[in-house]
């Protein structure tokens, strides 16, 4: 049976803690690091996202994931690499 998965931040960056800045303002009883545990955050360069995404695969099952139409361009590298 298909797991679906929606990701809530699903980002690029070389830099977690300002890519996760404007989420850390809106959740202020987040820290850093909580987030970064959230399932439904990914957010690092393109190794760590794909590793993430196969991390969160194998350890929930989810069978595929929804990126919102925003984000859909910078994802595709994700998506390309999860292919190969």
């Amino acid at each position: 049976m298909p797991r679906p998965f929606r990701f809530g931040v699903n980002l690029l960056a070389d830099d977690p803690s300002s890519a996760l800045g404007p989420l850390l303002e809106r959740r202020p009883e987040l820290t850093l690091d909580r987030a970064l545990a959230l399932p439904i955050v990914v957010v690092g360069t393109l190794a760590e996202v794909v590793a993430r995404v196969r991390g969160l695969r194998e350890r929930y099952g989810f069978s595929y994931l929804t990126v919102l139409e925003p984000s859909m361009e910078a994802f595709a590298p994700v998506v390309e690499a999860l292919s190969a």
